[in-house]
């Protein structure tokens, strides 16, 4: 069997790459590995999306479908100044775009994303949040180890972690908004106990996590890692028809399928309020944040990634 590959701006991606971390070799070498490690993966959101998991589990192979691919090459421009302006952006990691055609079946696209939790990290706690109310007379689905927006325990950030936390979700959700975005999630993922650097691959260790205390008793050391994934749904027209049949039947507030203006605050309201622990932190232990940490002294920071980025001139033939 033949079939063609078209790489959609690999310029463009391979720029996201480096702007995390993630040279050429590393990202090649994670597509190598033994077949036995191979694993394909239905997703867990209502769409016909699969997820395949790279043997070293740095990265996630998702497919998407067409709408989702427009939506992207549209965002793709400002998602890229984003990075650069905010380097330690919440917003899911995407490292490059394909489509795979062959004379037999209809074209499939897929695009690879950085996994936001480190290989070999067993998180404890896992939330897929949207910020939205259960419908009345249902809960909210729970899928496996997954716990949904009624089953969140807000976090209690150390004030330099919350105000970083606060600020740039801000920044990450506007420009959602701008392209009229919306359904996406809040992924978050909770690891209790010490990190051990020599089991993490360098490029989880760039202020991928916070550091975090919850707990006033017992002073409990947490590490969180966030993401907003499921960037690409754009409030289309097709969207507002399924928004019109549902408001007749649920709360607003219930729904997913809403406007962009409302979902962003929705979103932001419950992510910068309901989501953080407002209990006085000032007589818990401090600790240095790790939004700002050092690599330990045996990773430090690629060569690659001292030079600027390429400014977007230089990039505008490839998007």
């Amino acid at each position: 069997m033949s079939f063609r590959v078209c790489d959609y701006s690999p310029l463009v991606f391979e720029e996201l790459r480096l702007l995390q971390g993630i040279p050429n070799e590393m990202f090649l070498e994670s597509f190598v590995g033994p077949s036995s490690e191979e694993t394909m993966t239905k997703s867990n959101a209502k769409s016909d999306s699969y997820f395949y998991k790279t043997a070293d589990e740095r990265f996630l192979i998702k497919t998407i479908v067409y709408p989702e691919v427009c939506a992207l090459l549209s965002l793709l421009k400002d998602y890229y100044k984003h990075l650069v302006m905010y380097p330690k952006s919440f917003l899911v990691k995407i490292c490059g775009m394909w489509r795979i055609k062959d004379d037999e079946r209809e074209d499939i696209w897929i695009i690879v994303m950085k996994n936001t939790f480190p290989p070999s990290f067993k998180m404890e706690e896992t939330y897929d949040l949207k910020g939205r109310k259960a419908k009345p007379g249902s809960k909210l689905a729970t899928e496996g180890d997954v716990k949904r927006d009624n089953q969140y325990s807000p976090i209690l950030f150390q004030e330099e972690d919350k105000l970083f936390f606060i600020s740039q979700i801000q920044h990450d959700v506007e420009l959602l908004r701008s392209h009229k975005m919306m359904d996406y999630s809040l992924l978050i993922g909770i690891h209790t106990g010490p990190l051990d650097a020599d089991s993490m691959p360098s490029n989880f260790l760039r202020g991928d996590s916070f550091r975090n205390i919850q707990n006033s008793n017992s002073y409990t050391l947490k590490y969180i890692w966030i993401n907003i994934i499921d960037i690409l749904t754009v409030y289309n027209t097709q969207k507002k028809i399924a928004n019109l049949f549902k408001t007749k039947l649920f709360e607003r507030d219930s729904l997913s399928t809403v406007d962009s203006e409302f979902y962003a605050t929705r979103f932001l309201n419950f992510a910068t309020t309901s989501l953080i622990n407002s209990e006085e932190d000032t007589k818990l232990p401090q600790q240095n944040s790790t939004t700002s940490s050092p690599l330990p002294p045996d990773l430090k920071e690629s060569p690659t990634l001292l030079s600027p980025p390429p400014s977007l001139d230089q990039l505008n033939n490839e998007m």
